[in-house]
């Protein structure tokens, strides 16, 4: 797997940050970042931001940054927690963790110390979740599955041109629809066949539009 390492920019002493860039699929690269943040560190809003900011899209930060929020799962709120929260909201990144706790302490309490966060576009496709056994640790192993993302150049090379084409000829309302609706309907058909193909021949996969079109049909017919 192609990586290099990624040059953060200047930041707090007590802040502790490494990264690298990888590879993972020929239109995607990926920005992974570790962060840490000692317990005694008050980091503003603004200092969030300049840490997070300058990474854009195709990012994903994980660490323990010693921040307390409800938002996930802490029992209760400090201000690191409040001002990462708000951080978080000012560059439209979102936080993966589900509520689960991260950390074991000594006295068998657990808490949510480390945290994840993603740009937008990455949230969809990425499954966060924690390991059962802390497997000799303090903190339980963070794992994160990426799910394949859509393909949408697929999806319209698959549709066919002449839809486009045929709605400036005859822009009807029954003629807009129908070749809308045909056009989805042999695109979708397409992907399903490559993605998940059928062991038997026989078969044929359920036409996704179809009680969309009824329901329409029997509408227009009420009006």
């Amino acid at each position: 797997m192609k990586f290099k390492e990624i040059t953060c920019r200047p930041r707090p002493n007590y802040v502790q940050v490494c990264g690298a860039e990888v590879q993972v699929a020929d239109s995607l690269r990926l920005s992974l970042l570790s962060m840490y943040v000692p317990p005694s560190a008050h980091i503003r809003t603004n200092e969030w931001i300049d840490l997070l900011s300058p990474f854009g899209q195709d990012t994903i930060v994980g660490g323990d940054l010693n921040a307390h929020h409800s938002l996930w799962g802490s029992y209760k709120q400090d201000h690191n927690g409040c001002s990462l929260v708000e951080a978080l909201n000012s560059i439209d990144w979102v936080l993966m963790n589900d509520g689960s706790s991260t950390r074991l302490h000594n006295n068998g309490l657990n808490s949510v110390v480390d945290l994840t966060f993603s740009s937008p576009n990455l949230a969809n496709i990425i499954e966060w979740k924690t390991h059962v056994d802390t497997l000799g640790s303090d903190h339980y192993p963070i794992l994160l599955e990426m799910k394949s993302p859509t393909s949408h150049s697929a999806y319209e090379a698959l549709m066919s041109p002449p839809v486009a084409q045929s709605l400036y000829i005859n822009p009807s309302q029954d003629k807009i629809r129908h070749l809308l609706l045909g056009g989805i309907e042999n695109a979708m058909k397409k992907l399903i066949n490559e993605k998940m193909p059928l062991h038997s021949t026989s078969r044929y996969p359920a036409k996704p539009t179809s009680l969309l079109v009824r329901q329409q049909q029997h509408t227009q017919k009420d009006y």
